[in-house]
């Protein structure tokens, strides 16, 4: 018989704790990814208000063009309460902020925060 020794590997049971740590991280990518890409659309959609003019518009003027971007780009987190505007020194300031819940595995949820900001 061969010396135990010489047997060396990993168990059958060793192999079902490595891929369930695999999956589990797994997991929590498929799981965040989207919240993460949808951060993306709302970040370039308010970076593309910095090129137009907002000085002498509104709020609800400002928010009517990010909307129609954000509706474009499919955002469904964002709201009009989480944009904030404020004036100083002739420029406007635009700030997202804004919190998304993610069921990870049964009564176990993600939270990520967002904040976004952008010199108009």
């Amino acid at each position: 018989m061969k010396n135990r020794k010489s047997q060396t590997g990993m168990t059958a049971i060793s192999w079902v704790v490595v891929l369930g740590i695999f999956a589990f991280f797994v997991l929590i990518v498929l799981r965040l990814s989207p919240i993460y890409m949808e951060n993306f659309s709302v970040s370039t959609s308010l970076e593309s208000l910095a090129d137009e003019n907002f000085n002498k518009k509104s709020k609800t003027e400002i928010w009517s063009k990010l909307d129609k971007r954000l509706r474009m780009n499919n955002v469904t987190n964002v709201k009009r309460e989480h944009l904030k505007l404020t004036k100083s020194g002739g420029k406007v300031r635009a700030v997202i902020e804004y919190e998304v819940r993610v069921s990870m595995i049964g009564n176990v949820s993600a939270v990520v925060a967002f904040n976004d900001e952008v010199e108009l």
